[in-house]
């Protein structure tokens, strides 16, 4: 028996240390969904490859081509009456940009959606920290970031619910902190969940241009002020007391370095914990705001979204400001923003280190075909044989440490790229190539 199928049959409030993927993908059995599916992406991969896929006797379990496919998969699982995640990362949110944006207007009952795209706002593992909140909220689809470990278990059952209630996909936007880190899960009861019936005709899917306006209409009317409804006295909303000098508001992980940063500089103000970043729970906030005497601060991952739906509303609140490139929180850059517009009393003890580490770029794993291509090419480039190497996304990227790759796009953007330059500069057609990297042929 395997690791997770362990794990899956422990006890009612079994504690386990666990990585955030592998607190994802338990919850996700014990929560009792019938199907998975997704595109492996870091950092989002564990959930199905090292997790769900252990347990294929107890649910649908399947990897597709890219993430529009997968998207379509679990639609049509969920359509069928079973509660499906799709996995993927960021990248793969705007891959599969259209499906998800047709399927945000679904509004028939059916099995639960829930989308769980993992971020890397560093980024580690992929070429952009875009903030798809934005996106996702265009779309009228709830949005739920987990603050730690066990929330990561444990809104597995937050989404499959809301999905079927409101009759919507549900976003769980993971950080890729909490995705590849470990951290305390406590378990709940395993529920078993029956599919929804059948219907007699599945027409209520047709989206054409007229269902589809009526369809937003109903989403932005109905589906989001039921949600906002139901949150505000729900789990993803929480207030921590403290002081009331100044008040912090905090979201998804940003909760765990917030902590980390107060209790470093011995400070214990009121704060405002949100799982859900849309809907927005306003007036929570504004309840919030003015139970607070001095500044109130907002620290969040991503972009400005929070900051700028919370200044819309006309609460006064302090954010990174406009042109920060502050992407990620870390506990030392929660301090320095507050002391740079509040006396918190605390410098912070700076080391300087003479040792300059190693530049070791990431390389190709070994024994990878990969390598000897890599090889191959930068010889040829070396001759003059080859101009360039138009590339995309995936471990084909590595190859730029070898000179054998000299641009990435997107998923699949290689060769329309090369084509391009080609059709631009005919006299370079047989000396730029261009790679096709994991499933995108």
């Amino acid at each position: 028996m395997s690791k997770f199928n362990k794990l899956v049959d422990s006890p009612k409030a079994s504690k386990h240390i666990l990585q955030g993927n592998e607190a994802f993908a338990l919850g996700v059995v014990h929560a009792g969904f019938h199907a998975a599916d997704g595109y492996p992406g870091t950092p989002s991969t564990e959930v199905i490859d090292k997790s769900l896929s252990q347990v294929q006797g107890r649910m649908k379990v399947g990897w597709s081509v890219n993430e529009a496919v997968a998207i379509g998969v679990g639609i049509g699982h969920a359509v069928a009456g079973f509660d499906t995640v799709v996995t993927m990362k960021i990248p793969g949110v705007f891959q599969a940009g259209d499906a998800i944006s047709t399927s945000a207007f679904y509004t028939a009952e059916a099995g639960a959606l829930v989308i769980y795209a993992a971020t890397d706002y560093v980024p580690s593992s992929t070429q952009h920290v875009i903030d798809a909140r934005y996106f996702f909220s265009s779309c009228r689809v709830p949005v739920l970031e987990p603050r730690n470990h066990q929330e990561m278990y444990e809104i597995a059952f937050e989404a499959a619910d809301m999905s079927r209630m409101f009759k919507t996909p549900v976003v769980v936007l993971a950080s890729g902190i909490l995705c590849h880190s470990e951290g305390l899960v406590i378990t709940r009861e395993p529920r078993t969940v029956t599919p929804r019936e059948l219907p007699e005709s599945l027409r209520p899917w047709m989206l054409m241009p007229g269902i589809a306006r009526a369809n937003y209409n109903k989403a932005t009317t109905e589906r989001i002020p039921e949600i906002l409804k139901w949150s505000e006295n729900s789990n993803l909303v929480h207030i921590k007391k403290g002081t009331d000098d100044f008040g912090i508001i905090v979201n998804g992980v940003s909760e765990i370095i917030v902590n980390e940063a107060l209790a470093v500089a011995g400070l214990n103000p009121s704060i405002l914990s949100l799982s859900i970043a849309y809907p927005l729970p306003i007036d929570i906030i504004k309840e919030f705001a003015g139970s607070i005497k001095g500044k109130l601060f907002i620290i969040e991952d991503g972009d400005r979204f929070l900051e700028e739906r919370i200044r819309l509303a006309g609460i006064d609140v302090t954010g990174k400001g406009e042109n920060s490139t502050i992407t990620q929180w870390n506990p030392e850059e929660a301090v320095q923003f507050l002391a740079a517009h509040i006396d918190i009393h605390y410098k912070p003890e700076v080391k300087k280190l003479d040792i300059q580490p190693l530049n070791r770029p990431p390389s190709i794993c070994p024994g990878c075909p990969y390598r000897a291509f890599g090889l191959a090419v930068g010889k040829l480039k070396q001759k003059k044989k080859i101009f360039a190497s138009f590339g995309d996304i995936g471990c084909s990227t590595l190859l730029y440490f070898l000179h054998a790759l000299d641009t990435v796009l997107c998923m699949g953007g290689s060769d329309s790229m090369r084509q391009g330059f080609v059709l631009s500069r005919p006299d370079m057609a047989s000396r730029v190539i261009s790679v096709i990297g994991d499933s995108c042929e």
